[in-house]
């Protein structure tokens, strides 16, 4: 028995990832997962979304990812075509896999992935951020406890994005020890490099921007639509402004909800600044200035842009609807989390935090170390556990 241990401990799994599209946080992840000795990976991508340029359908902004995200594994490109569907079908039919995974069920291409899959016995996992956090309607509600229970019974194992996306799967019937977490995570080595060098000259860099050495800085990367809340953090500012203290504000992004933002930014006549959106390469730069960061969603599944700031040793301040509060902040310790829209509350832990350096210097320096144990590392580790847990 301890010589099978050790052969199923020594094979090298190969793993097929059906996935929506690349983004700059899974990308490095699959590099990372490919160059485990344990697994060979080969990702499916329905889209191509973010390889080229992008116009943001409501500020005309073009994005393009500034990273390489698509370097260290192997990928194929399906083109949002029943070739690719095709293609996808028939290489899962050959039984070339010792397991796919699924991220999500909603759309033609993961069906088409479940059902070869299923025909072909290749054992199924699954990997989606689904959770009870927020209402849903009585159709969706029954629809869920239908379809998914029927769903889940395909699955040899899950590999939820969050701990509120494994409570969801427990509430659903799936045993614990089926599950598998692999939480959201960024980057943080890169992350943290370029904050780094940003920080060498964080006088410097702050001056360019227009603020005073002295001043506190506030930070939120947003969509501006009302799902995010921008206005919520400029309400705090209002409030905090009026108390005469030194502070400075930046909120980096754009959307819908552009108009809005000036307007209430030069009705309240408040020191902000928008720098609009930005490449990915540059946010550390804003980390490396700031002093605490803000996430005041009214719905987040996750947020990781809370990830980067922790990992930049900034305190986080997250509203109760922001799924990273769950399994990263520990309020009063890293950071805090208050009720979403509850904006005077926002705005008394902005000023507990810039009344009092030692306290903000150590929740960043906590809020840090939280982020030495949240990391690619953990993922992958979860994958092999997952794949392990094929020959139990």
């Amino acid at each position: 028995m301890a010589d099978s241990r050790r052969r199923d401990m020594a094979r090298r799994y190969s793993l097929a990832i059906v996935s929506g599209h690349p983004t700059q946080w899974e990308g490095p992840l699959f590099a990372k997962l490919d160059r485990h000795p344990l697994i060979d990976l080969v990702v499916y991508y329905w889209s191509d979304l973010g390889l080229g340029c992008v116009r943001e359908k409501d500020s005309g902004v073009v994005l393009q990812w500034d990273i390489p995200i698509l370097e260290g594994y192997q990928f194929r490109l399906l083109g949002q075509s029943l070739r690719g569907i095709a293609l996808l079908v028939r290489e899962i039919l050959s039984s070339k896999y010792d397991a796919v995974v699924v991220e999500g069920h909603g759309g033609s291409v993961f069906l088409a992935a479940i059902v070869a899959a299923v025909l072909s016995g290749t054992p199924l996992f699954y990997r989606s951020d689904s959770t009870l956090l927020y209402g849903r309607s009585a159709a969706k509600r029954l629809l869920s406890r239908l379809l998914l229970p029927f769903l889940y019974r395909l699955m040899r194992g899950f590999l939820p994005l969050s701990s509120l996306a494994a409570d969801f799967l427990k509430a659903h019937g799936v045993p614990p020890e089926r599950i598998f977490l692999a939480p959201y995570t960024v980057d943080n080595e890169y992350v943290s490099r370029l904050c780094k060098e940003y920080r060498l000259r964080r006088e410097e860099v702050r001056q360019c921007w227009g603020i005073d050495a002295k001043a506190f800085v506030a930070l939120a990367i947003l969509r501006f639509e009302e799902r995010e809340r921008p206005l919520d953090f400029l309400r705090a500012a209002a409030i905090l402004d009026r108390k005469g203290l030194q502070y400075k504000w930046i909120l980096v992004g754009d959307g819908p909800q552009r108009r809005l933002v000036e307007d209430f930014i030069t009705k309240q006549d408040l020191s902000v600044i928008l720098p609009g959106f930005r490449p990915y390469s540059e946010l550390p730069m804003f980390y490396a200035i700031a002093d605490v960061f803000v996430h005041p969603a009214a719905r987040e599944c996750w947020g990781l842009s809370v990830n980067e700031a922790m990992v930049c040793g900034l305190p986080v301040i997250v509203s109760d609807q922001v799924g990273a509060g769950y399994d990263l902040v520990r309020h009063g310790e890293n950071g805090f989390v208050f009720p979403a829209g509850e904006v005077e509350i926002l705005a008394k832990y902005i000023e507990e935090l810039a009344t009092n350096k030692e306290l903000c210097a150590r929740l960043g320096a906590q809020a840090r170390r939280t982020m030495e144990s949240h990391s690619y590392a953990q993922c992958v580790s979860s994958f092999v556990q997952a794949l392990s847990s094929l020959h139990r």
